[in-house]
């Protein structure tokens, strides 16, 4: 299970939370919109950040970039010589957050 490690608030700098979605293999991830300062990875495309769990231990930002879709989530997961690699999560269940 891996949730925002912040909440959605008046005011907030914080990156949006929109939404969460089950795994294939029954874990739970909270995503939010990508915010547009992280360079990490700079494919557009690329319009959510998919919390991960570990929140900057070990260097880990805790996030990676990703374009989730109703039944799938595309994962950037690395960057090499020939751009990201990219990995392709199935959803079993999906829900997204109301804005107030």
């Amino acid at each position: 299970m891996a949730l925002a490690p912040h909440c959605n608030f008046e005011g907030s700098t914080l990156p949006l939370i929109v939404g969460e979605f089950k795994s294939e293999s029954g874990a739970l991830f909270e995503y939010a919109v990508r915010p547009d300062a992280d360079k990490a990875i700079h494919d557009p495309e690329f319009s959510h950040i998919v919390y991960v769990g570990s929140h900057g231990i070990g260097g880990d930002c805790g996030y990676r970039a990703a374009k989730v879709l109703g039944t799938v989530a595309y994962i950037a997961v690395d960057e090499d010589d020939s751009g990201t690699v990219v990995e392709k999560w199935a959803i079993k269940s999906h829900r997204t957050y109301g804005r107030k």
